[in-house]
């Protein structure tokens, strides 16, 4: 059948030679697939945990303010940096339980890696917090003054290591966020983690980074208060549509079941 040509109008074909209209492929996400007996009890640690990385990320922001901008010399013990590091090694062994979770009951590996870096970052950041305190003794010839001196080099060594741990932890919420019960919160946390953790990074603005933080740590922690569990028998299994035959490739029917049929015509 010749095309119409330009400027005529085309002649609808007969019925006989319609074709069905097409239609985008339907894209299912992954199911959970639970590694063990599904636990609640790492989400709701987690929950602490981000709740903690809240209060961190502003005390760690505030001892940036007063200590961190390069070098500052100060007579008293800076506390507030001290605080800062324990409270951010605290608040990531109890958070990384909550994305241990994650790989326990969603079976996702970037909770896993997001989860053990966070776990060494916070270790690690709280190491390099406390090394970065040195002692001084200034003598002027007529008094000898103690004051502690903050390495701005080996504070920002610790913004460097614990700054990729948010990273992790937004692209963890991105790739689990359709097994969570809020998905546009978990890409909210997401986002702001990301943005958050490279502010860390930076050096000169790592207090906009712990802000930032804290926000995400905020909803991060009712992400994963609100996180369901998945009971293994109600996850759906793959089905074998009619008229197949039964020696088809092990695991090769999706999950959730094969598309309707849909003819070619």
């Amino acid at each position: 059948m010749p095309y119409p040509q330009p400027g005529e109008r085309s002649v609808p074909r007969p019925g006989a030679y319609y074709y069905a209209p097409w239609a985008p492929p339907v894209r299912y996400p992954a199911p959970p697939r639970p590694r063990g007996a599904p636990d609640r009890r790492y989400f709701r640690a987690g929950a602490v945990g981000m709740i903690l990385m809240a209060a961190a990320g502003i005390v760690a922001g505030i001892a940036f303010i007063i200590n961190g901008f390069m070098w500052y010399h100060q007579s008293g013990y800076p506390v507030w940096v001290l605080l800062a590091g324990t409270l951010v090694m605290v608040s990531s062994i109890l958070g990384a339980l909550g994305y241990f979770g994650k790989f326990r009951n969603y079976g996702s590996g970037m909770g896993l890696a997001a989860g053990l870096y966070l776990l060494i970052g916070g270790v690690l950041f709280f190491a390099l917090t406390y090394l970065a305190i040195e002692p001084r003794n200034y003598d002027s010839g007529y008094e000898s003054v103690a004051y502690y001196y903050s390495n701005f080099i080996v504070m920002w060594a610790g913004y460097v290591v614990f700054g990729v741990a948010p990273i992790l932890l937004g692209v963890s919420h991105f790739v689990s966020r359709h097994h969570m019960a809020m998905p546009g919160l978990n890409v909210a946390s997401g986002v702001l983690m990301i943005i958050g953790g490279s502010f860390i990074i930076s050096g000169i603005l790592s207090f906009v980074g712990f802000f930032l933080l804290c926000a995400a740590s905020i909803c991060a922690a009712v992400a994963f208060a609100k996180a369901p569990v998945y009971e293994p028998e109600s996850l759906p299994q793959a089905q074998v549509p009619p008229g197949y035959p039964p020696d088809y490739p092990p695991g090769y029917p999706p999950a959730y079941g094969w598309p309707p049929y849909r003819p070619p015509y």
